[in-house]
């Protein structure tokens, strides 16, 4: 969990405080976290305890300041990797090669990769400066001061709170897939799926020791798409493909379309805002960027096979989840099994970092107290966190929509902070970037993340109004993929 102490005075933060520390080209220290003064504000829910990797995600206190313990090999950092991106993300990459045809669809489900690596190990360069940096927030905080503390804070509550509400909408949706002969709305399977989490949260506000759960998120929803994939190989593309087709370039891509696909990619790759805590972990932190040898290839066979297998043997006409494009029957229903599971323990994972953090604010004399006191403010804090999020989830109830949208939002962290990080940091250090880095800095960071914001945000939106008119409005049923007798036509 990102966290961080509050001094009363700002002295010692910011630019400033590095120049006058920074020697030889290299810093002797950051500026000091005062422990005993000021507040306590947690601006974050990414740790590695929602991995399992180890107990990071206690909030560094008055009482127990202290760093996650190092001793992760580089190794296991990269199972750590593979079991938290490899999630949701991937149900939806046929459809995004879909919006673009073969010829961009491979460069960008191929180039993200390298891309992805390389911001990556901008943070590991950055850390080597600031090896204090245990979260995005430290970090913001050391390289441009409190301000931006406070706007990597914020962002990272309000990505952390919407990725849930997309959660309880697979989750949901999962539910009425398993049980598709039943005629309930979506809405009604999401309230169900929330019941199910809420008793879970219960019994999760810490998550020590508990890597069995990055193991069983990475399996099940491994088998819950690969039961798709084999499917449709043992159909065949004629008998999958029917009038559908396939395109080298997608006849009405457009440059809004365009960065909106790609922020399916964005969003199936990124996982910046873990990769510091992760370092925090390691034994060795100048080893993280051997992890990707690792993590990196095993992204790239899972996102290929279900984005190109999904394209070639639905063609344009794939859509949704890669589990929705084979017919209902014991295959799909034992997919959406895996795939509810699936969601449930990603669910309570998460659900339990962003509850600790807003404990800690509304409450934090309990939120070590796990006595009646601790169990009823944690009791209200999920239980509101689930409600709102299922007002969220029912308003906009479009898995696809709501992925490609927090997709262009995570150009921030994925693309462009890890970026001004390095810059910043590295001018304190007065250790110039060479020219030809600033260029790809400027060209694959900031104007690249920049366009992705903009337009992807844009095609999102778009995107959503048309979901409206052909599927419904907020609240309304949302019964397509979860009927087998198909929905009522929308009025």
């Amino acid at each position: 969990m990102m966290s961080v102490k509050l001094p009363q005075s700002p002295a010692g933060l910011g630019m400033e405080a590095f120049d006058a520390k920074a020697k030889g080209g290299a810093f002797e220290s950051e500026p000091e976290l005062p422990v005993g003064e000021g507040d306590d504000f947690d601006v974050g829910a990414e740790s590695t305890a929602e991995f399992g990797a180890g107990d990071s995600g206690k909030s560094r206190r008055r009482s127990d300041a202290k760093a996650p313990v190092a001793k992760a090999s580089w190794q296991q950092t990269a199972a750590v990797m593979i079991a938290d991106v490899v999630g949701v993300g991937v149900l939806m990459l046929a459809s995004a090669i879909a919006k673009l045809g073969w010829i961009p669809g491979l460069i960008m489900l191929v180039g993200f990769f390298p891309l992805n690596a390389y911001t990556g190990i901008l943070l590991s360069r950055t850390r080597q400066l600031l090896p204090k940096s245990v979260t995005m927030g430290d970090m913001a905080r050391y390289t441009y001061g409190m301000w931006f503390m406070y706007i990597v804070g914020g962002y990272v509550y309000a990505n952390m709170f919407f990725i849930l509400g997309d959660y309880l909408i697979v989750t949901g949706q999962s539910l009425g897939m398993i049980f598709y002969d039943v005629h309930i709305c979506k809405p009604v399977w999401m309230a169900i799926a929330a019941v199910c989490i809420l008793p879970l949260m219960q019994f999760s506000r810490t998550l020590h020791n508990a890597s069995f759960l990055c193991w069983f998120n990475m399996a099940s929803i491994t088998i819950s798409v690969m039961i798709a994939v084999v499917y449709m190989i043992i159909e065949g593309r004629e008998a999958m493909i029917g009038d559908s087709y396939t395109e080298l370039v997608a006849s009405n891509l457009t440059i809004q379309s365009f960065f909106g696909a790609m922020s399916s990619f964005v969003f199936a790759y990124s996982g910046q805002f873990m990769y510091l805590e992760l370092m925090s972990e390691m034994k060795n932190p100048s080893q993280f960027p051997k992890a990707f040898f690792i993590a990196g290839p095993y992204q790239l066979f899972m996102y290929s096979m279900v984005a190109c297998v999904g394209y070639h043997y639905k063609g344009v006409a794939v859509s949704g989840f890669i589990i929705n494009n084979i017919p209902f029957g014991i295959a799909y229903r034992v997919s959406a099994v895996f795939l509810f599971l699936h969601m449930l323990v990603t669910y309570v994972i998460k659900g339990q970092v962003l509850s600790r953090a807003i404990h800690l604010i509304v409450h934090p004399s309990s939120a070590n107290d796990f006595g009646k006191t601790g169990r009823l403010v944690w009791l209200a804090i999920s239980t509101v966190l689930l409600a709102v999020g299922w007002i969220m989830a029912t308003a906009i109830p479009f898995f696809d929509v709501f992925s490609a949208c927090l997709g262009a939002f995570q150009a921030l962290p994925t693309l462009i902070f890890p970026a001004m990080f390095f810059q910043a940091a590295r001018k304190a250090a007065s250790m110039p970037v060479h020219k030809g880095e600033v260029a790809v800095l400027i060209v694959f960071c900031y104007l690249l993340g920049l366009c992705l914001l903009v337009f992807g945000v844009w095609d999102a939106v778009d995107n959503a109004i048309a979901s409206f008119a052909s599927l419904g409005g907020p609240f309304s049923c949302q019964c397509h993929d979860i009927w087998a007798t198909g929905c009522p036509a929308v009025e």
